[in-house]
């Protein structure tokens, strides 16, 4: 297994889909004036995206368990192909919104795929491995609006910037179709030497009064023997469950630290969605500069690439819990600069520092899962980024929804409300691996 390779498939398909994500920003006034349709209609293609995503990640996941990375990757970028081609050929706005969806299908499929990937060839550093995988994601983030815009403003037509983004992902496919991944029988057996040796010396290390070497290595021995066996036959069972489907998604779904896990997902993508959705619209309306406005993205972005590299040190240093802690306390000591403040100095501090402590909440949610489940890595992934996709397509709904009725404030305060839920969640996090630890 060539991890080298690997890990520039994982990181280089996650920066073009960090640069193509948010090209439909750029080019909807655009779409909106060539297709002659309101503003609240155009609305619609970010719905039909995070459908896709959402689908994509719920299915994509399970089968790369069964089928394998290489397949459902290579897959994920044919649907990349497919749907921006067929946006930029199509004259007809419903079929934008379905070839959009494919887009997005392909984009959930890629997220759930590329997250596993990482998880299974870094099993030793899932934190950091996967901090820096969404660290270069923010980069492409950054990237991504400004070379389309940079499009545009030389006049092109807007379908010019996705018949390139089809090209940039056919050039992809051609790159990484010759690679060989891990089969997954590899899979299996090396995450289960992985945790085997890990939890045998973390039994070492908890057992106390142990004076004697010899007490000490005869412990080690025993323990690593018997606990192995056990370990090869729970993965037997794993494998099996594997195939069956259901019998490991609900292993999974009925785990309290992972509900957990999923909400803090959840939570995370949804107030952050939620924000970099609205910002512009919210301080256009308090009458503050369009430059301001539009800048709010790309400083948001600069925060969360910034923090996921901090995170990618600091989640192996202090351990996920307190990671997913300290990150979800700063939420809530800057999100609120970022709707009462009234200096736009105050504002763009708390966009930035938002994004600085949102950026580690969900890949060390990840990272976190992914050692409790390393065999059914796909799954695990697929399920935690459909909890992303449901905060994607449910809180910035409700913000518009409050903002229409009431104020962009009180808007913004559902994702502050939930900001506040999330500090709950990471410490009761923190405390049952603290009462899990004692007991061992």
């Amino acid at each position: 297994m060539n991890i080298q390779l690997l890990s520039f498939v994982a990181y280089f398909g996650y920066f073009l889909i960090g640069i193509v994500s948010f090209i439909i920003s750029p080019t909807l006034p655009l779409i909106i004036e060539d297709f002659r349709i309101t503003v609240g209609v155009a609305g619609v293609i970010f719905t039909a995206y995070a459908a896709g995503t959402f689908v994509g990640g719920l299915f994509g996941g399970y089968i790369s368990d069964i089928a394998g990375k290489k397949t459902v990757i290579n897959l994920g970028c044919i649907l990349h192909i497919i749907g921006f081609l067929l946006t930029a050929a199509t004259g007809s706005w419903i079929l934008v919104l379905f070839f959009v969806c494919i887009t997005g299908l392909g984009r959930g499929v890629l997220n759930t795929c590329l997250n596993a990937l990482i998880a299974d060839i870094h099993q030793g550093r899932r934190g950091s491995a996967l901090n820096t995988l969404h660290g270069i994601y923010g980069a492409g983030s950054l990237i991504g609006p400004i070379l389309a815009g940079l499009v545009l403003s030389l006049n092109y037509h807007w379908r010019v910037v996705y018949y390139g983004a089809a090209v940039v992902w056919i050039i992809f496919l051609l790159i990484i179709m010759p690679i060989k991944y891990p089969s997954v029988s590899d899979r299996f057996t090396s995450a289960s030497d992985n945790l085997t040796t890990g939890e045998s010396n973390n039994a070492v290390k908890s057992y106390k009064g142990v004076s004697n070497n010899n007490h000490n290595n005869n412990y080690n021995n025993n323990y690593n023997n018997n606990h192995k066996n056990n370990h090869n036959n729970n993965y037997v069972k794993s494998r099996k469950n594997t195939k069956i489907g259901l019998a490991s998604v609900k292993l999974i779904i009925l785990n309290p630290i992972f509900i957990m896990l999923f909400f803090v997902s959840f939570i995370y993508n949804g107030a952050a969605t939620g924000l970099i959705g609205w910002i512009n619209t919210y301080l256009d309306g308090i009458n503050f500069s369009v430059i301001l406005g539009s800048g709010m993205v790309s400083v948001f972005y600069l925060g969360l690439t910034l923090g996921r590299f901090a995170c990618r040190f600091l989640s192996e240093k202090i351990g996920y819990s307190k990671t997913i802690l300290s990150c979800a306390l700063g939420c809530f000591v800057f999100y609120p600069f970022t709707i009462f403040a009234s200096n736009p100095l105050m504002i763009t501090a708390g966009v930035f520092f938002s994004g600085l402590f949102f950026s580690g909440l969900h890949p060390t949610g990840l990272a976190y899962a992914n050692s409790m489940f390393p065999s059914i890595s796909g799954t695990v992934t697929g399920i935690l980024y459909m909890a992303m996709s449901l905060g994607s397509m449910t809180i910035p709904w409700l913000i518009g929804l409050v903002a229409e009725k009431e104020s962009f404030k009180a808007g913004f305060s559902i994702s502050y409300t939930l900001i506040v839920i999330l500090v709950g969640i990471a410490i009761s996090l923190l405390l049952r691996e603290r009462k899990k630890m004692s007991v061992t």
